[in-house]
C-alpha cells in the first residue's frame, strides 16, 4: 500500500523511469529465455509447444464436426432401433404363422408315415430272422471245406520253398547234362573236321 502511495506521489520523471526499468526487465527476461532455449532440450520444449499449438488448432476445426456427427447419430438410433424392433416382430410373426400352420401338416405326415415305418422295421426284423437259421445251416456245411481250403493253402505256404527247392536241384542236373552233351557234340564236330582235313575229297576247303 505504501508503495503505491509512493507512486502515486512520484513526478513525471520518476514515473518515466520506472516505466523504462520494468521494459529494460523485460527484455532481459525475453533475452534470457532464449539463451535458456537455444539447445536442444530448448528445440524439444519448442516443439512440444508447436506440437500442443497444433493439436488445439486441429481440435478447434475438428470438434463442431464431430458434434455434429455424434448428434446426428443420436438422432439416427432411435430411428434404427425401432427398425430393428419391427422387422424382430415380423419375423417372430412369421415363424409363429408357420409353426400354427405347418404343426398340423407335420402330425399328419408323422401319424401316416410312423407306421410305415414301423412295418418296414418289422418285415426287416422278420427276414432277419429268417435268414440267420438260414445262414447258420450253410455254414455247417461250407464251414468243413472252408477248413480244408485254408489248411491247403496253409500246407501249400509252408511246403512251397521247400517245393521250389527241389524244383531247382531237379533243373540243375538237367543243365549239367545239356552242358555236357553240348560239349561232346563240339568234340564230335571237331573229329569229324579233322578227318575231313586228313582225307580230303575234292572242292573240299581244308
Amino acid at each position: 500500500m505504501s508503495g503505491l502511495l509512493a507512486l502515486i506521489n512520484s513526478s513525471d520523471e520518476d514515473f518515466d523511469k520506472l516505466t523504462d526499468s520494468i521494459k529494460n526487465c523485460m527484455g532481459a527476461s525475453e533475452k534470457m529465455a532464449e539463451i535458456r532455449l537455444d539447445n536442444l532440450e530448448g528445440d524439444v520444449t519448442l516443439f512440444k509447444s508447436a506440437l500442443e499449438g497444433a493439436q488445439i488448432a486441429i481440435s478447434d476445426k475438428l470438434t463442431p464436426v464431430l458434434r455434429n456427427l455424434v448428434e446426428k447419430a443420436t438422432d439416427w438410433l432411435p430411428t434404427v432401433q425401432d427398425k430393428l424392433l419391427s422387422a424382430i416382430d415380423v419375423v417372430m410373426d412369421i415363424g409363429k404363422y408357420l409353426a400354427q400352420e405347418l404343426t398340423p401338416i407335420l402330425s399328419s405326415i408323422g401319424k401316416s408315415v410312423l407306421p410305415i415305418i414301423k412295418d418296414v422295421l418289422k418285415s426287416a426284423k422278420a427276414i432277419i430272422e429268417q435268414l440267420v437259421p438260414v445262414i447258420k445251416n450253410i455254414w455247417k456245411f461250407a464251414e468243413p471245406v472252408f477248413k480244408i481250403v485254408v489248411d491247403t493253402i496253409d500246407l501249400i505256404v509252408e511246403y512251397l520253398p521247400t517245393l521250389l527247392q527241389d524244383v531247382l536241384d531237379f533243373i540243375d542236373p538237367l543243365n549239367l547234362i545239356h552242358k555236357e552233351t553240348s560239349q561232346v557234340s563240339e568234340e564230335y564236330l571237331k573229329m569229324a573236321d579233322r578227318r575231313k582235313c586228313h582225307n580230303p575229297r575234292p572242292n573240299s576247303t581244308c
